[in-house]
């Protein structure tokens, strides 16, 4: 079952966490800025949501099943917004540098698919960089 209705329903208040904790999004915006050092673009973040990490890392584009999320992407000022699925990435072969996954491979509704759509869509030296939360830990 898709998580975006999930999405569609709660994208107003999805940033209040990252208010509410903004020594823990700063330190993980500072991890994924690390990560994409010296990365190849374009950056296209696969469940951009509404864009804060997108924005903060200045990825060239994201993709989301949820319009509300994208909503809050575009007013936030991260205009290059895809609506989709990162199963079915509307993406051609071998045409991304590097694609983001920040906590998006817990929410699809098949992993191995995103992964697999990503390594396609991945130009050769290319990246995957996929943050994720592991299930037994605290956050």
């Amino acid at each position: 079952m898709s998580s975006a209705s999930t999405f569609n329903e709660h994208y107003e208040g999805y940033d209040r966490w990252y208010e509410k904790n903004p020594v823990i999004a700063r330190n993980e915006i500072e991890l994924v800025s690390d990560a994409l050092k010296g990365a190849p673009r374009p950056i296209l973040e696969v469940g951009v949501g509404t864009g804060f990490f997108a924005k903060a890392v200045e990825a060239d584009v994201g993709l989301d099943p949820s319009k509300g999320m994208l909503k809050k992407a575009v007013k936030r000022g991260f205009e290059s917004v895809v609506l989709g699925v990162g199963e079915h990435l509307p993406i051609r072969d071998s045409s991304i540098g590097t694609i983001l996954l920040v906590v998006t491979l817990c929410f699809v509704d098949d992993p191995q698919s995103v992964i697999s759509e990503s390594a396609r869509a991945v130009f050769k030296g290319g990246r995957i960089v996929a943050c994720i939360v592991p299930r037994d830990s605290a956050w």
